[in-house]
């Protein structure tokens, strides 16, 4: 499947936002509480998550990520600092000021009141912004933490990057400013390139798992040797009949740590690659990081489906800040691509 660039870019950013909006209730919640609350199959609408549907700090963090790729692009300035500089002033909408200037913010988004609500923040990231002078990089890494807090954002930069290397090695970059385990940032860089692959690579007719595959093959050694197996085996889950959809999401971890994150993502997204619907609900209803896991799918699924395919599994007037999401998305597009398609 191949659909126009801007469809991609809004369905991939809408798309993460539905699937967080749809785990963020059921996150810390186990699957027999799960199915007691909302039924034998789980949560399977946004109006059940609520009206509107909320958003976590999966998607807040996503939105502030392209502000920083933004920010970099028109300033000039190297995309290190200028990330570093939009997560603060995110951190300055968590209620921490210390760190920004709030009278004269860089970033359209701290602008937004609906912005300045605290969704279960990571305390990893929370800690990293707070103390760390500039962040942290590969090389000199701020923490030893793989928590989830560097995929469940990653997405953007395989959006704004056409190249392989860039997109990969920019949100590496982005991974490693708050998390300094190579699981952590190395997830991230597997996820644009996937993203990547989707919008820049696919041919009509491919199935998505031959394209995420050749995406993260994209990846530099220290990424096929650690991720590349096990994005192979979650692969070949999703395409094992006999193991469910629960199933597949147990064998491969619960997404409190990127590289789970991903793998679920991952077999949710190729196992249920032609329905948003379903991808969205199985990578959701389980014991793990629910809202993490549904983002990463849907930012995955939402690319590879464009905006049309959220929009009709999901009714996007129950979600908020859509309409923030959607101008996000058009500006990154036009920042990426300009007029073409």
């Amino acid at each position: 499947m191949t659909i126009q660039k801007q469809d991609a870019f809004f369905g991939c950013l809408l798309g993460g936002a539905v699937g967080d909006a749809l785990g963020y209730p059921v996150e810390f919640m186990n699957e027999a509480s799960i199915y007691s609350r909302f039924g034998p199959d789980g949560i399977q609408r946004l109006d059940q998550a609520g009206q509107p549907a909320l958003i976590s700090d999966d998607t807040q963090m996503t939105l502030f990520a392209v502000e920083g790729i933004l920010y970099a692009k028109a300033a000039g300035t190297a995309l290190h600092k200028a990330l570093w500089t939009a997560y603060l002033e995110w951190l300055g909408t968590q209620g921490d000021q210390s760190r920004m200037d709030p009278e004269h913010p860089k970033t359209t988004l701290y602008r937004e009141p609906r912005l300045h609500a605290r969704r279960a923040p990571g305390n990893t990231c929370l800690a990293s912004l707070h103390h760390s002078r500039h962040g942290g990089t590969p090389e000199e890494p701020v923490n030893n933490s793989k928590g989830c807090g560097t995929v469940m954002r990653a997405a953007p930069f395989g959006l704004a990057y056409p190249e392989p290397e860039q997109a990969f090695q920019s949100a590496v970059c982005d991974g490693a400013l708050t998390h300094g385990h190579p699981l952590g940032y190395l997830s991230s860089g597997g996820l644009a390139l996937m993203v990547r692959e989707i919008v820049y690579g696919a041919s009509q007719g491919e199935r998505l798992e031959a394209v995420l595959l050749r995406g993260a093959e994209r990846g530099d050694g220290d990424f096929r040797a650690l991720l590349l197996p096990d994005i192979r085996r979650a692969v070949e889950l999703a395409l094992d009949p006999a193991v469910s959809d629960l199933e597949g999401v147990h064998a491969l971890g619960q997404g409190w740590v990127a590289e789970e994150a991903l793998y679920i993502a991952v077999f949710c997204a190729v196992r249920h690659q032609d329905d948003f619907c379903a991808a969205l609900r199985a990578a959701v209803n389980h014991k793990g990081d629910s809202d993490s896991t549904g983002a990463v799918c849907g930012n995955i699924l939402g690319a590879w489906l464009g905006r049309e395919g959220v929009e009709a599994a999901f009714d996007l007037k129950d979600l908020e800040l859509a309409d923030v999401i959607v101008e996000t998305a058009q500006t990154l597009f036009q920042s990426t691509v300009g007029d073409g398609v």
